[in-house]
C-alpha cells in the first residue's frame, strides 16, 4: 500500500482534463489487471465537464449466490490542489488492497470496486454514474450496499487512532435505517480487525451522496482528525 501511494503522489496534480489524471486512471486499470482481474471485468465510463474528458473506471467481481446484487467500493482518484496522498490516494490504495485481496476470494454478492473522477468538482463523476449506470436500466442496478473511502490516511503529527464510519443522515429517510446497520456492522469491524476505534458519524459531500440521494443505502470511512 505504501508503495502504491508513493506511486500516486509521483503522478501529480490529477485535475480536470490534464495528462496527471489519465496516467492515474491508466494506472489503475494496470493494477486491477495485474491482481488477475481480466479486461472484460473491466469498464470505462466517460463523460464530459468544463470542455473536458473525465474517466470513472470499474471492475468487477462477480458473486457466486446473487450476482445481479453489487457491494461497491468506490472513492474518486481526482484531485485539486496537490497530488493528493491523503484525498484521496489513502483511499485508493485501500480500494486496490481490498480489490487484490478478494480477487481470490469467493464472495456471495458481487463486488464493484469503482474509481471515480470528477469529486474534486461537485460528485460529477459519482452522480454520472448514477445516472447512466445503475439507473440505466428497468429495474436498476440492484446495490446492497455502497462503501465510500474518501480521505482515511489522517493528519501528520496528530494521534490518528479513532475513524469516522458514516451512515445515511439525509433525505431520503426511506434508507437511513439500513444504512445506520451497516455502519454499526462497520463499526463493529474497525474494532475487531484494527487498533482503531470507530466513531460514528454523519455521511455528507463525498461520492457516495449522489446513490443516498437515488435512494440506495451507504456507508463510509473518513479521517477523524
Amino acid at each position: 500500500m505504501n508503495q502504491n501511494l508513493n506511486t500516486f503522489e509521483s503522478l501529480g496534480i490529477k485535475s480536470v482534463g490534464t495528462t496527471a489524471q489519465e496516467n492515474t486512471y491508466q494506472w489503475l486499470k494496470n493494477q486491477y489487471l495485474s491482481y488477475g482481474y481480466t479486461e472484460s471485468a473491466i469498464r470505462t465510463f466517460t463523460f464530459t465537464y468544463a470542455s473536458q474528458t473525465n474517466k470513472n473506471l470499474e471492475v468487477t467481481k462477480i458473486g457466486s449466490r446473487f450476482p445481479d446484487t453489487y457491494v461497491v467500493v468506490c472513492g474518486h482518484f481526482d484531485t485539486k490542489n496537490g497530488p493528493g496522498v491523503n484525498d484521496n490516494g489513502s483511499g485508493v490504495v485501500s480500494i486496490l488492497e481490498i480489490a487484490r485481496i478478494l480477487q481470490q476470494v469467493n464472495t456471495d454478492y458481487s463486488v464493484r470496486f469503482i474509481n471515480f473522477s470528477g469529486e474534486e468538482d461537485g460528485l460529477l463523476g459519482s452522480q454520472n454514474y448514477v445516472n447512466t449506470v445503475v439507473n440505466a436500466t428497468s429495474p436498476k442496478m440492484d446495490i446492497r450496499v455502497v462503501l465510500n473511502l474518501d480521505e482515511i490516511g489522517g493528519v501528520a503529527n496528530a494521534v490518528n487512532n479513532k475513524v469516522n464510519c458514516e451512515r445515511d443522515l439525509s433525505a431520503p429517510t426511506t434508507n437511513n435505517a439500513a444504512s445506520n446497520q451497516f455502519t454499526q456492522d462497520l463499526m463493529r469491524y474497525v474494532s475487531a480487525y484494527s487498533n482503531l476505534t470507530p466513531v460514528l458519524a454523519r455521511a455528507y459531500a463525498s461520492d457516495y451522496m449522489p446513490f443516498q440521494a437515488n435512494n440506495d443505502v451507504i456507508t463510509g470511512l473518513f479521517e477523524f482528525n
